[in-house]
């Protein structure tokens, strides 16, 4: 058995979660202290809080991965990052992605479409009417684009695409101006060895050197997250269950498009989840 746990991004529902994991879990109720009410470090918290939960249960993860900001929780289950300084790190990247929405309004479109060339097409097509660019490949027939309202309207008016629920054009060069900062954030908090391995979004690759995180995750900010490449690598690593840590409906079926149905998937989202798929696993 082969275990690894993924930890979703924004677009995760926190609060149904958050109510029932602080009334019961003093392991989660911490860190949402630390975390305040901004969403980043508040999902990062949930997330990291249940991590833990799991491990007094005896599951841990064989590697990692996280969907966007899910990797800063995902490095945190590595053990380079300390837990708490985790949920700090996430509000700084909260913070600074704010900033830069506000100075580059914009969005996102999920596109049905299974070849790269349409969605770069589409992209190359809009760019006339403002910023855009592939912001993610999440699975073979899903590619979200990223960018400015102008262009996103061209490219939504032509395809068949869904809004993203996101307050920015994230994973673009819209965010810039946020890379150096949050690097050098990263720097400061990366301050251990890898544990176990981390799938990186930059490039579906697993990290070989903890030293490696602060320039990766600060250049994602940027660039698309190549989830397809992240669930190959997932699949060629022999990984057998697949546990979504906290919130992550959407990001599930993502796994399971991903990974097929060789792999099992449990869901840890609400506190009684943790002793079903504790028994599931054997634990």
């Amino acid at each position: 058995m082969t275990i690894a746990f993924i930890f979703p991004g924004q677009g995760a529902n926190v609060d149904h979660a958050v109510h029932d994991w602080r009334a019961g879990c003093g392991a989660v109720r911490e860190l949402l202290d630390v975390a305040g009410r901004e969403y980043q470090p508040r999902l990062t918290a949930l997330c990291l809080g249940i991590e833990r939960e799991l491990g007094t249960h005896g599951i841990r993860p064989d590697i990692v991965a996280g969907h966007s900001l899910g990797e800063v929780a995902a490095c945190a289950a590595t053990g380079c990052i300390r837990h708490e300084n985790a949920v700090g790190v996430a509000a700084v990247r909260g913070r600074l992605m704010a900033r830069e929405a506000e100075r580059h309004p914009g969005g996102m479109l999920a596109l049905a479409v299974s070849d790269r060339s349409v969605a770069e097409a589409a992209v190359a097509n809009a760019r006339p009417h403002g910023m855009v660019s592939i912001a993610a490949h999440n699975a073979a027939d899903q590619w979200v684009v990223s960018g400015e309202w102008a262009a996103l309207r061209t490219i939504a008016a032509r395809m068949d695409a869904s809004p993203v629920a996101v307050a920015g054009p994230w994973h673009t060069e819209a965010m810039a101006d946020a890379v150096d900062e949050y690097r050098d954030v990263l720097r400061r908090a990366v301050t251990m060895p890898l544990r176990v391995p981390l799938v990186c979004n930059r490039a579906g690759a697993i990290v070989e050197n903890a030293h490696e995180i602060p320039e990766l995750l600060a250049s994602q900010l940027t660039r698309p997250v190549e989830w397809v490449e992240t669930m190959m690598t997932l699949d060629r690593f022999g990984v057998t269950d697949v546990i979504t840590v906290g919130p992550a409906k959407a990001l599930r079926a993502l796994v399971r498009r991903g990974l097929g149905s060789h792999v099992c998937v449990h869901a840890v989202e609400l506190p009684d989840d943790v002793a079903r798929v504790a028994q599931a696993l054997g634990r």
